[in-house]
């Protein structure tokens, strides 16, 4: 889509092209094209309530959720993105110091076991049902188990964007 090429951190193509070519950094990059990218979205999400409500499509229902535990939620989610982030750079770190000239390949290994985790993670959640879509009953599927089913495809953006933003490596040989 349009918007994934224009919204950090992954974006499309055109943002590894501009690392190499241009030769600004990739954090750079990130920081001028986080402002459109979020108006683009903004105007998407707008622009497709104003077509539901113009075909007068029905609304899933509300999920009645109180504003402190959307609150807690999000202070959860946000505390532990940034204790994993600290959990991750400085053993990452230490290794490295410790042991430069075998590092890679121990955190190859290590990275290697945290996918098989995550694989094993999502192999207790069970498959998504796909939902009829003439069923009078259609709901949303629980975000949590969403979550848990996909979360080993995020590992391998989360290498590429450490490798891109915190050891500013080349486009290049961050992706191969």
């Amino acid at each position: 889509s349009v918007n994934g090429q224009i919204m950090p951190p992954v974006m499309g193509a055109a943002a590894f092209l501009m690392v190499e070519y241009v030769g600004i950094s990739y954090v750079e990059v990130i920081t001028h094209a986080f402002l459109p990218a979020a108006i683009s979205y903004i105007a998407l999400v707008y622009i497709v309530h104003l077509e539901a409500v113009k075909q007068n499509m029905p609304t899933l229902g509300d999920r009645v959720v109180s504003l402190g535990r959307t609150i807690g939620g999000m202070f959860v989610f946000f505390a532990g993105f940034a204790g994993l982030c600290y959990g991750v750079q400085y053993p990452v770190g230490w290794i490295v110091a410790m042991v430069p000239e075998g590092s890679g390949l121990i955190l190859s290994g290590l990275l290697i076991l945290a996918y098989l985790a995550l694989l094993w993670l999502a192999s207790g959640v069970p498959d998504l049902e796909p939902d009829d879509p003439n069923s009078e009953d259609v709901r949303l599927p629980v975000v949590g188990e969403i979550y848990k089913a996909g979360l080993y495809f995020l590992l391998p953006i989360v290498v590429l964007v450490y490798f891109l933003m915190i050891e500013q490596k080349s486009p290049g040989l961050s992706a191969f």
